[in-house]
């Protein structure tokens, strides 16, 4: 491959010069849909010897071929000043570009392009693609999977001898995030042609530590560069490296990311956030089990936010024991509800009596779940924050009933349930409502809810208490 580490004014001239009739390309650069919306410009392209020409907006790009100059220069048609740069375009997938398919096949797209033929809106679609298709397959598939990068990638190819070797052993050896990270750490899409290809041979040749430390600005351990390589591969910003190279020299957090098997890109930004108390390297190994850093933090601090200040220091000790998520959600179980049952719940709307009996406290709250076989003890939350509030329906058929606080008519029956959240008997559930409309009738003076009213076919039922004018449980009927 050859090395080129100036620009060339005389070639570059040459693709900048044209006298053909443009072909109008009804797609974007990226290779994508080949939509365009209404109020963009339209494209208009062409193949020539020496690549591809594209103008859109008053911009001409001219992408050059991989066997003459590899490249992208954009000329401003009104001032006619030219600068190369690095397209922020999407470049198509290994399978777009196959369906040039060989040499023979990318002439005819190529001449038909150049042509403006019928089929130009099918070529269109396929014009970057055929592009790319003029790159080495093996060089294609090695940068297939750099993404935003992989036209820097491909520009380090073709400019610095050995790079593409390089960057198979890289990639080989799982080492391939060095190569993000100087490309991120350098700005590279600003520097000028030399100045990439400056920075290419020193990726090559420069010890790790050092290039990373001028690059950053901020000091790169040995142990920070043997951190890099489990760091997700990707198109991260500059400081995510940095954030890396920093939380490697506090020594709680480089042994936590030392631990950890794959560092995700938040994780040392979050570590130099956090205090050094909660750098433990078994909570943060659970993030390789699907968990991400953000969100297992974020559950820590909903338990730790909540606890008072004297069994915090216990709260953090148990902490340390967990390895596992079923350990994990066990301690954020056990030591949410240690937090809730220091918590008093605010009074009651409505004091209550023996059949409906309010739950004034978190561990009357767990004990309900327990007897009845349901989750209730979840929502100690909604219930500390007045949202909610539960009570015990004591009668024949027993119910878990929860208040709600609606913003416009107060406090409401949400729900009765009864065991294992089985629905209540048409009766149980009028005793229920009558009562609860009784106290907001009498206690709140709210006079717009209808009276709930016993249903018809009750009355006729044996089983019920007014078939046989007998008082009611819960010694309440309709007026």
């Amino acid at each position: 491959m050859k090395a080129l580490t100036n620009n060339d004014p005389q070639r570059v001239g040459s693709f900048l010069r044209h006298g053909d009739a443009p072909l109008q390309l009804g797609l974007s650069l990226s290779g994508g849909s080949c939509d365009v919306p209404a109020s963009s410009a339209p494209s208009s392209g062409r193949f020539t010897e020496q690549g591809l020409v594209v103008e859109k907006g008053g911009v001409r790009r001219v992408y050059g071929f991989w066997s003459t100059m590899f490249g992208c220069w954009e000329t401003d048609l009104v001032t006619g000043r030219t600068r190369e740069i690095i397209p922020n375009d999407v470049l198509p997938s290994e399978r777009d570009i196959q369906v040039c398919g060989d040499s023979e096949r990318l002439d005819r797209v190529r001449a038909r392009t150049s042509r403006g033929c019928r089929k130009s809106g099918f070529e269109a679609r396929i014009a970057m693609a055929a592009f790319l298709a003029d790159v080495p397959v093996e060089i294609r598939q090695l940068t297939g999977s750099f993404g935003p990068l992989r036209w820097l990638a491909l520009d380090l190819i073709w400019q610095v001898p050995g790079f593409a070797d390089f960057l198979e052993t890289e990639t080989a050896q799982g080492h391939r995030p060095y190569v993000h990270a100087c490309l991120a750490l350098a700005n590279a899409s600003a520097l000028s042609r030399a100045g990439r290809c400056r920075l290419g041979r020193a990726i090559m040749t420069a010890k790790r530590a050092d290039l990373l430390a001028q690059l950053s600005g901020c000091a790169w351990p040995t142990s920070a560069v043997a951190a890099l390589y489990k760091l997700e591969a990707g198109d991260l910003e500059a400081s995510a490296y940095r954030n890396l190279a920093r939380a490697m020299t506090v020594p709680s957090a480089a042994k936590v990311l030392s631990h950890v098997r794959n560092i995700d890109a938040g994780l040392p930004g979050l570590l130099l956030r956090l205090p050094n108390v909660l750098h433990l390297p078994g909570l943060f190994r659970l993030c390789g089990n699907g968990m991400a850093s953000w969100t297992l933090m974020a559950r820590v601090f909903d338990v730790m936010k909540v606890q008072r200040s004297v069994d915090r220091p216990g709260c953090l000790q148990a902490l340390v024991a967990v390895h596992e998520p079923g350990e994990f959600e066990a301690w954020r179980w056990r030591w949410r509800s240690i937090a809730l049952d220091r918590q008093p719940f605010p009074p009651p709307p409505f004091a209550g009596d023996d059949l409906l009996r309010p739950i004034a406290d978190n561990e009357d709250l767990r004990r309900e779940g327990r007897c009845m076989g349901n989750c209730v003890a979840e929502l100690a939350g909604s219930v500390l924050d007045g949202e909610a509030y539960f009570y015990h329906w004591a009668g024949k058929d027993p119910a878990t009933v929860m208040l709600e606080n609606d913003e416009e008519r107060g406090w409401i029956l949400g729900e009765a349930l009864g065991l294992f959240n089985q629905a209540l008997c048409a009766w149980t559930r009028y005793l229920i409502r009558r009562r609860i409309w009784t106290w907001r009738f009498h206690l709140l003076g709210v006079r717009g809810d209808p009276a709930p009213r016993i249903p018809g076919y009750l009355t006729a039922n044996a089983s019920c208490p007014l078939a046989h004018g007998n008082k009611p449980e819960g010694g309440i009927v309709n007026a």
